[in-house]
């Protein structure tokens, strides 16, 4: 949990709303990893360090009668930014 909580700190500060994060290691533990987890997170690491976090949860179409999925937060330590994550 540190690690999760530490990129979404890191996130909002870079985007200037560090006063909106209200999530805390024991809110991720229960959310994530609870009971019935209501996302997922992935780490996303370089040379065995991680540097970045995609977090993932599914969704619905009532219209469409199928299941989805909505990627809401990824972000990744500033000096590997550039990085294209998703070819690697």
């Amino acid at each position: 949990m540190p690690l999760i909580l530490q990129f979404i700190r890191e996130l909002a500060e870079y985007e200037r709303l560090s006063h909106q994060v209200r999530a805390t290691e024991e809110k991720l533990r229960a959310t994530l990893f609870g009971d019935r987890p209501v996302a997922e997170a992935v780490i996303a690491s370089l040379d065995g360090a991680p540097v970045g976090y995609a977090l993932f949860f599914p969704n619905y179409s009532t219209w469409e009668a199928r299941p989805g999925c909505t990627w809401r937060t990824s972000s990744c330590v500033q000096a590997h930014a550039e990085k294209d994550w998703a070819a690697s």
